[in-house]
This record gives C-alpha cells, sequence and structure tokens, in this order.
C-alpha cells in the first residue's frame, strides 16, 4: 500500500463517506489534540494570562461551547446546515470537521487571548471582562438561531436535566457517604464527561438511525450495550481525579489536566446534545 492509498483509506475516505473514525485517524487526532492543548494553549496561556483560575477555565468552556455548536452545521441531517463537509483545507467545510475544527477553535480561543493581553498591557482592560464580551454574545446567538429550530426541544431539556441531576447527586453521595469533596474544577470534569456518556446513550437507545462513530467506545457499546458508555466514563473520571490529588505534580498543572479532560468531554458531548435537539425528523 502507497503512503497516498494509505492516507486516503484512513483519513480521507472516512470524511467523504461519513463512516466515521478508525484506530489511525483516532490516534493522529488524539495526538493532535494533545500537542494543540500542551504545546501550543498552554505555554500560551501561562504566558498572555498567568496562572490557570476558574473564570480562565469558563473561558476555554465559553469557546468549546461556540465550537460544539458551530460543529453541528455541517451534518447532514441537521436543521441548520450552514456548510457541507469536507476533506480539502481550502474548501471551508474542511474547518467545520475534525481536525479542521481544532485548529479553527484554538486560533479562534488564541486570537482572543493575544488581544486581550495587548489591550491589558496598553490600556489596563481586564482580560476577563474582554474574553466574555465575544465568546458569550457569539455563543448566545448560535444556541437562539438553534433553540427555535429545535426539533426535539424537549429532549434537549430532559438530556441537561438528567446531567444536572447526575451530577447533584454525585455530589451529594461523595460529600455525605464517603466524606469526600469534589473542587468546582473536578466537577466540571465530571460534569462534562457525563455530558458525553449521557448525549451518547440517548442518541444511540432512543433516535436508533444515529450510530457511534468512534473507535473504542463503539467497541464497549457493541459488546456490552449504550448503557456501559456514560457508566465507564464516570469511573475513569473519577479514577483520574483520585489519582490527580495523589500525584506529585504543581496544582496548575494538575488543573491543566482537568482542563483537558473537561474540555473534550463538553466538546463531544454538547455536539451530541445540539444533533439530537436540531436533527431532521428522519424515519421516526
Amino acid at each position: 500500500m502507497t503512503f497516498l492509498s494509505f492516507f486516503y483509506n484512513y483519513f480521507i475516505s472516512p470524511i467523504n463517506n461519513y463512516s466515521g473514525y478508525n484506530i489511525v485517524n483516532t490516534f493522529t487526532y488524539v495526538t493532535i489534540a494533545l500537542v494543540l492543548f500542551f504545546f501550543v494553549i498552554v505555554p500560551l496561556i501561562k504566558k498572555w494570562y498567568g496562572k490557570l483560575d476558574f473564570t480562565l477555565f469558563l473561558y476555554v468552556l465559553s469557546v468549546v461551547f461556540v465550537g460544539s455548536m458551530v460543529r453541528v452545521s455541517e451534518e447532514t441531517y441537521s436543521n441548520i446546515q450552514w456548510v457541507a463537509r469536507s476533506a480539502n483545507p481550502l474548501n471551508v467545510g474542511f474547518w467545520f470537521i475534525t481536525p479542521g475544527i481544532y485548529f479553527m477553535i484554538t486560533f479562534f480561543a488564541l486570537v482572543l487571548l493575544g488581544i486581550s493581553r495587548f489591550l491589558k498591557i496598553k490600556y489596563n482592560m481586564n482580560q476577563k471582562y474582554f474574553l466574555f464580551s465575544i465568546t458569550l454574545p457569539i455563543g448566545l446567538v448560535i444556541f437562539l438561531l438553534y433553540l427555535v429550530k429545535m426539533t426535539f426541544f424537549w429532549s434537549f431539556v430532559l438530556i441537561i436535566l438528567s446531567i444536572l441531576s447526575l451530577v447533584f447527586i454525585v455530589y451529594l453521595i461523595a460529600k455525605f457517604v464517603f466524606k469526600f469533596k469534589f473542587n468546582k474544577f473536578e466537577l466540571l470534569a465530571i460534569g462534562a464527561q457525563l455530558t458525553d456518556g449521557i448525549a451518547t446513550f440517548s442518541a444511540l437507545t432512543f433516535f436508533p438511525y444515529f450510530q457511534e462513530q468512534h473507535v473504542f467506545s463503539g467497541f464497549f457499546i457493541s459488546h456490552f450495550g449504550t448503557w456501559i458508555f456514560p457508566v465507564i466514563k464516570f469511573i475513569l473520571t473519577i479514577v483520574l481525579i483520585l489519582v490527580l490529588r495523589k500525584m506529585d505534580l504543581n496544582e496548575n498543572t494538575k488543573l491543566y489536566i482537568l482542563l483537558f479532560i473537561t474540555l473534550f468531554g463538553f466538546a463531544t458531548g454538547i455536539r451530541d446534545i445540539f444533533s439530537i435537539a436540531n436533527h431532521l425528523i428522519l424515519g421516526v
């Protein structure tokens, strides 16, 4: 097999044919995500912002929220399809799917962070206010556009309420039964991974024309059922939080690891929730 045929079979064809992910492109995309986050985003955050605090944590999540909604706009089964997917970086559709959207959202987040840094130095402007003054209005406008066209509004509401209820129950059980208190960063990580797990469970269980396209989650779901995915996500997140607490790392490094986990839980989970809520009614 030549390099070109290998590249086409594992990267181009899955995009063009909507066939999802395979072990090769999964490993590649995860590597790209790790490199972008820990070798591009984290160093620039440290340089332009300083210590990672809860406000910056929320800023990154606000960017992810925008990116996740935008990601739905290329889906053929969405009632808000703005672009057509493409494997060609010269076409706009490439930047709305993996891996193009990684670069687009990273660029967007860092440009805003860089501008806020400049304004802070030049005019002593509050970085936090500037960042949220951009991301929140954009996110709100896109959300309202999706909201008015939702075909499954109550499914959207029930999924959100289920996630919030589960996080609250986990917090109460941990605090009053096990005498273990999660901090707000850890709760966001748990909520993010439950968002991904519950959204995937809901899509595959109640909307049978959705299919799991990821390699590892697809393996477990096909062997044990859709219920296994949120359970695995939850258990792994709890284990990771406990391990992080025991590791000999500075607190800022631990927060960046939690941010990465939170980011990717919400990125896929929020996208899936809007995919459910805004899909065209096919075969119902």
